[in-house]
């Protein structure tokens, strides 16, 4: 048998029950507000309003990075976060359907300096393996398109298309 639902404790709702009384909506909105937090941050000596887990949002979001694999945004440039793997990174938003597109900052950094995008077959090397460390001089780009056979034949063919998209002055 299935429980009736009660509606909404927030005036002219009929949206029915969720949580403390509250649909979904208004329980978001009370939550934001602050009606809902009752106690303080469990973390010593932090004296914040409890946001979830008995924990203050700054220390949740500390929680979340090391337990969840999401890294909190870095304080120089808000926009970019740091993944768990160590890569600097920035969401771009594409508009259709709330999808995001993540952008890596030293892919950024290289592109900026070559001025063009990067080429599918194209990577970008850290040198000293320090994944946050985007400074162009610590960046190497990298080919990662092989021939196909093993053919002399073919790796001339591949060679010459090689060359003439990255040293066309050789070729002549």
């Amino acid at each position: 048998m299935r429980k009736i639902q009660e509606p909404c404790s927030i005036q002219d709702c009929e949206l029915s029950q969720k949580a403390v009384g509250y649909c979904n909506k208004h329980y978001a909105w009370a939550r934001r507000a602050g009606l809902l937090n009752t106690g303080e941050c469990s973390e010593d000596p932090c004296t914040g309003a409890v946001y979830t887990r008995g924990l203050c949002s700054p220390h949740y979001q500390r929680y979340r990075a090391r337990h969840k694999g999401v890294m909190p945004r870095l304080p120089s440039n808000p926009n970019w976060t740091k993944t768990y793997h160590g890569y600097i990174v920035r969401k771009i938003s594409l508009g259709a359907r709330n999808k995001v597109r993540a952008e890596f900052q030293h892919r950024v950094v290289m592109e900026e300096y070559l001025g063009r995008n990067l080429r599918p077959n194209e990577e970008v090397h850290h040198l000293n393996g320090i994944r946050d460390d985007n400074r162009i001089e610590n960046l190497e780009l990298w080919s990662t398109r092989q021939p196909k056979g093993q053919r002399v034949s073919d790796k001339t063919a591949w060679a010459i298309e090689w060359l003439s998209e990255y040293e066309p002055d050789l070729l002549r």
